[in-house]
């Protein structure tokens, strides 16, 4: 096995790049502690988990944070708006 291969079933991230699957973790729901510590980082209001859009919501700014294999993008200038016929 060359050097740097990984055995097992892999899985697939950014660019093609490979990483191990790592046993019983769930690789497509976020956990709900690491939710309960996230804010919205414009107000620091809380934020609501859409596990099918893999998105989160902040409704007081009306913003939306895309998640990105797994990881939240909390950037403000990333954020896109909620339309305003859209409610909780």
């Amino acid at each position: 096995m060359p050097s740097g291969s990984v055995r097992g079933r892999g899985v697939s991230g950014p660019a093609g790049a490979e990483r191990a699957a790592v046993p019983g973790r769930d690789t497509s729901v976020l956990k709900q502690d690491f939710l309960d510590i996230l804010v919205c980082p414009k107000c620091k209001g809380k934020l609501e988990y859409d596990e099918g859009e893999q998105t989160l919501t902040c409704w007081e700014c009306r913003l939306r944070y895309e998640i990105d294999d797994d990881i939240p993008i909390m950037l403000i200038d990333k954020a896109k708006p909620v339309p305003p016929d859209e409610s909780p």
